[in-house]
């Protein structure tokens, strides 16, 4: 299809071209990775599809549909609720510090009655969408090297202090890791981003680590 085809009104809108525009190498590729998955829990459970090997394909294939039915969404709708999931994230996060579930001595949840929520998930999604939409209207020159820049930076160390300090270090280093790679295909320097890093890791205290919790709490 030509590009003055999909300059047509709502050319862009009909299904078969959102299909079109779907990454299905990085879709096959996801696939094969999960099937080496599903050999090796079958091989894992005696030459066996249960206990794990099944349900491991049915979540993979459900997970697959539903990534294949968000890619479908439009554009404009996440651009719309881009700034909105990430401040319900921050609430959440805010929520848990205040009144959170505690469990294996760390406070990651909230208690719904029905469930337990652990907005760090959010987040994830969040960070993610909301320093999408930022950089949509930031300039080039804004994106390389910028005072604006901190914007972006607060954005990402807001969230993953607070989940630092539930403690989860782990996800906390995945929120920024994401961030800073956003940052950085987004046109900023490599060595910026590695010496934000490195000051991130020096100022987090030992104690955020859930592995290093679990440890002292056992006496190892």
């Amino acid at each position: 299809m030509t590009a003055s085809a999909l300059t047509r009104p709502g050319q862009r809108e009909r299904l078969p071209v959102k299909l079109a525009e779907i990454d299905w190498r990085l879709v096959g590729l996801l696939c094969v990775v999960a099937g080496v998955g599903a050999m090796m829990l079958y091989s894992l459970g005696g030459t066996s599809w249960e206990p794990w090997a099944a349900n491991h394909l049915i979540r993979v294939g459900f997970c697959l549909v539903m990534m294949l039915v968000l890619a479908l969404v439009d554009l404009r709708l996440w651009f719309a609720l881009a700034y909105p999931v990430y401040l319900g994230g921050l609430v959440l996060l805010v929520g848990v510090e205040l009144f959170g579930y505690t469990a294996m001595g760390a406070q990651r949840w909230l208690d719904l009655g029905f469930m337990r929520l652990q907005p760090s998930e959010i987040m994830k999604v969040g960070i993610v969408l909301a320093l999408a939409r930022w950089y949509h209207g930031a300039s080039a020159q804004d994106a390389r090297l910028s005072w604006k820049l901190l914007i972006p930076i607060a954005m990402i160390g807001v969230p993953v202090l607070l989940v630092a300090h539930q403690p989860d270090l782990g996800t906390a280093m995945l929120i920024a890791l994401t961030g800073a790679a956003i940052m950085f295909m987004a046109g900023l320097s490599w060595k910026l981003i590695l010496a934000a890093g490195a000051t991130f890791v020096a100022a987090v205290p030992p104690s955020s680590c859930s592995c290093c919790t679990n440890i002292s709490a056992h006496g190892f």
